[in-house]
């Protein structure tokens, strides 16, 4: 990516800057290649900030990898200034730096790997920051945590060999089913205050199959619906296929990577629609019929469900 501008009559062109930046709990590892330096600085807004307003007028690119909540400081800050981003996938990452051929591991290295791949790949930077989805994602990451606490405790209860303790494992999943009813009376609160959320929800639940969990989902973690084309969509939620074939070989297809809680929230809605929507199902059946296995063809169907999810957000229009 490059930057332009005229200056006179001549044209003067900007090279792109790609500092890499790796995340951990305490701190960020920083390599600026054009100045060769690596710096250390706390994980912290104020301290991110700080480092950051040296930046603003500068043509740079940040790439960092997904760290889960540890990377949202740097991720704001970057928002706020309008400095483009990456946020690789971890996996992504490693595979760059198996291909090159640098197998030790160190913060710092780690740092110069990350701009060696925004140089190497220029990478397109995210999506602007929405601070109400991201609001939004945490509501939805805590309602999947209580009810994968729940699912531990239901089965704590059947291996409980005591009256005592079984009545106060029934006594956890019982409290933790009510604070999944009002993290969800929240959820559908915040998404009815906000007109360009609810309005995609109503559409999303037009379709079959889709409830109000897969709807928050596909919401809060696949913002790109409905703006991308049907390849790039399958690509996003990890349900486009890919090619393994070496040679005379033809290997087997498989899908890989993309968002995995998307892509399990659509697998589920899926073995609901197969059993009840007639277009679907059929479609289902047929692939069963020509000897694909129950998951690959479950996971063909989910790939059309989403395919047809984003043309009714694209086109503003419910099911049909």
């Amino acid at each position: 990516m490059k930057r332009t501008s005229n200056i006179g009559t001549g044209l003067m062109i900007l090279q792109q800057n790609y500092i890499g930046c790796d995340i951990s709990k305490a701190h960020l590892d920083l390599f600026d290649p054009k100045t060769d330096r690596h710096w250390r600085i706390k994980n912290d807004p104020d301290t991110i900030g700080k480092t950051l307003e040296g930046f603003e007028d500068r043509p740079v690119f940040f790439v960092f990898e997904a760290t889960g909540n540890y990377d949202r400081a740097l991720r704001y800050g970057l928002a706020e200034r309008h400095i483009p981003s990456r946020r690789l996938n971890p996996f992504m990452a490693k595979r760059f730096s198996e291909a090159t051929g640098k197998r030790a591991k160190t913060d710092p290295l780690d740092a110069a790997m990350l701009s060696r791949l925004g140089q190497s790949l220029s990478p397109p930077a995210d999506p602007p920051l929405c601070p109400e989805l991201e609001k939004l994602s945490a509501f939805n990451q805590l309602r999947d945590q209580l009810v994968h606490m729940r699912t531990k405790e239901k089965a704590r209860l059947k291996e409980a060999l005591y009256p005592e303790i079984a009545s106060l494992h029934q006594a956890l999943i019982v409290s933790l089913t009510q604070k999944i009813r009002d993290v969800e009376k929240q959820i559908d609160a915040f998404i009815g205050a906000h007109d360009k959320m609810k309005k995609k929800a109503h559409l999303l639940k037009s379709a079959p199959g889709i409830g109000p969990v897969t709807a928050t989902t596909l919401i809060s973690s696949l913002p790109e619906l409905g703006t991308v084309s049907a390849k790039t969509i399958a690509s996003l939620a990890g349900l486009a296929p890919y090619n393994h074939d070496s040679g005379q070989k033809k290997g087997r297809r498989a899908i890989g990577g993309g968002r995995s809680r998307v892509r399990r929230s659509l697998y589920m809605a899926t073995l609901s629609i197969v059993q009840r929507q007639s277009v679907y199902q059929d479609i289902y059946k047929a692939l069963l019929k020509r000897g694909k296995p129950k998951k690959l063809a479950l996971i063909a169907v989910a790939r059309k469900l989403l395919i047809h999810l984003n043309a009714m957000i694209r086109n503003d229009q419910a099911w049909a």
